[in-house]
């Protein structure tokens, strides 16, 4: 469930022009806070989620540069946007790298190579982009098109990272669903066969 969460609060950080990244990163919170309360080894998954509550104040200013047309409320000035800009480009680079460091020990552990390799090169990626962002953002060099459409493929790339979590990771909760899953499963199959011996049973005599 916290995996789920996770994933669709990224793509949602590709709203950012709609002001909707304020319910991205909540939702990336809440989900990493659930991931790390039932995988407390994994640090990382903690920090994330503290970080993702960090970038929200940040955000709102997104949020409410949307409103500043239809409002009419005032502009807000260079200085502040820069701090934020900042500040959100730093935060989601430590986010992307902690949920990606657990994500691949968890990997290693579980003897998935090449899932944690993809776990860093996201992490590496993401971090990346984000230098590229801030250097264009106080000095540009012609690199407009690539942060604009980076952004898009970072978010997407964390996006389908945390998918996956949530489609192989097992969390505690998962495992009681899977264990239902199967129980009720065998019982059919048990079910299945002691009718079918019934009725070999009766065919014989």
């Amino acid at each position: 469930m916290g995996f789920g969460l996770c994933a669709f609060g990224y793509l949602l950080l590709m709203l950012e022009h709609l002001g909707l990244d304020v319910l991205g990163y909540a939702l990336i919170s809440a989900g990493f806070f659930g991931v790390a309360s039932e995988l407390k080894t994994y640090k990382g998954y903690r920090i994330a989620a503290i970080c993702a509550a960090v970038a929200l104040p940040f955000a709102l200013f997104n949020l409410y540069n949307v409103l500043v047309p239809i409002a009419g409320l005032p502009a807000l000035g260079k200085t502040l946007l820069a701090v934020k800009g900042v500040a959100l480009a730093i935060i989601s680079a430590v986010l992307s790298f902690a949920h990606g460091n657990s994500t691949a020990r968890i990997a290693a552990d579980g003897g998935a190579g090449t899932f944690a390799l993809r776990a860093r090169i996201t992490a590496y990626i993401t971090a990346l982009y984000m230098a590229v962002k801030l250097g264009e953002a106080f000095s540009p060099s012609g690199l407009e098109l690539v942060v604009m459409v980076g952004v898009y493929v970072v978010m997407f790339l964390n996006a389908w990272l945390l998918f996956t979590c949530f489609t192989t990771i097992t969390t505690k909760r998962r495992a009681v669903m899977e264990a239902e899953i199967i129980r009720q499963e065998t019982e059919q199959i048990t079910r299945k066969k002691l009718l079918k011996n019934k009725r070999n049973s009766k065919d014989e005599d």
